[in-house]
């Protein structure tokens, strides 16, 4: 009898593992597994570890989004990295992720925001940044000689979707 069960078992897990490899269960990547991977690149992006934040964008847009980081951060400070919206593709292979950037401008010492795109890719090991979200050059900081524009009366109404500050932060 005890025979019969062990080969029963067996039976059902080559079963299930013919079945996931016909699936493509090998490669399958969820939902939770992008919203993971998000966390843990806007986590890692926000407290300034560029090197493991890059881990999580595709190989070839790495240098890119070293360099237009490290060149940013130069002149802001990160308080909030936030998911605000996100689209799965309708084969779930890919997402197109809004993210609000909460930052202190350096020169002005201004707590702005702005709003960034970003493309992320399902590939054999998870979910990886296509389009990563980047800032724009940096707006050259005003010399010490020149006195700070006054703050405006109220703040300008922006469309929705697009940057709040988009001069000084820049557009994805």
């Amino acid at each position: 009898m005890r025979h019969g069960v062990v080969a029963a078992v067996v039976a059902r897990v080559v079963a299930a593992v013919a079945l996931c490899s016909l699936a493509g269960c090998a490669t399958m990547w969820s939902r939770d597994d992008l919203d993971i991977a998000l966390s843990q690149h806007h986590i890692d992006l926000r407290w300034g570890r560029l090197e493991n934040a890059a881990l999580r964008v595709a190989p070839e847009m790495r240098g890119a989004f070293l360099q237009a980081w490290a060149t940013r951060l130069q002149t802001i400070e990160l308080q909030d990295v936030e998911v605000t919206g996100l689209a799965m593709a309708d084969d779930g292979a890919a997402a197109d992720v809004v993210v609000t950037v909460t930052f202190v401008d350096r020169a002005s010492m201004q707590v702005r925001t702005a709003t960034l795109a970003e493309r992320w890719v399902r590939v054999d090991d998870g979910w990886r940044a296509a389009a990563p979200a980047l800032p724009a050059s940096t707006t050259p900081a005003p010399s010490p000689a020149t006195p700070p524009a006054p703050p405006p009366a109220s703040p300008p109404a922006t469309p929705p979707g697009e940057s709040v500050d988009s001069e000084h932060f820049g557009p994805s």
